[in-house]
């Protein structure tokens, strides 16, 4: 196994723009009237996280460095402010959408920063070490 390679955060982060798309896609296809708001964070989360540690489990074989768990939460961050932003400016080109000023719409996006800020270092941090402890306690079993 390739243990002293740096492993490529940036590209494990975009695993999180396209479950996002694709789930936000299905589902709002599926139910073109609702809403998830943090649950649906929290299940793209799950979701996206789940190949994320399956591939550096596998490849790495080890937990995440401190630096690698910053750098992780920073790109996937970036990416659900990314998606976040793209979801507000579609809502606010509806129709019926209701006018804001600029001002409020920096608070939101500063607040969905923040929250998403939280979340995904609750994810990484947690989410991500159970998956990866679940993956190398399989491989141990197996191997043994």
């Amino acid at each position: 196994m390739n243990n002293l390679a740096r492993p490529k955060l940036f590209l494990y982060s975009l695993i999180l723009p396209v479950i996002w798309l694709g789930f936000g896609t299905l589902f709002s296809q599926i139910f073109p009237e609702q809403n998830l708001g943090l649950m649906g964070l929290v299940i793209i989360l799950y979701i996206a996280l789940f190949p994320v540690s399956w591939h550096f489990a596998k490849h790495y074989e080890r937990q995440f460095a401190k630096n690698e768990k910053i750098r992780l939460i920073a790109y996937l961050t970036l990416w659900a402010v990314v998606c976040e932003s793209f979801a507000l400016m579609y809502h606010l080109n509806q129709p019926n959408s209701p006018e804001f000023e600029p001002s409020i719409l920096l608070g939101v996006i500063g607040f969905t920063f923040l929250v998403d800020l939280v979340f995904m270092f609750l994810g990484v941090h947690f989410i991500c070490k159970r998956y990866i402890r679940h993956f190398l306690g399989r491989r141990e079993t197996a191997s043994a």
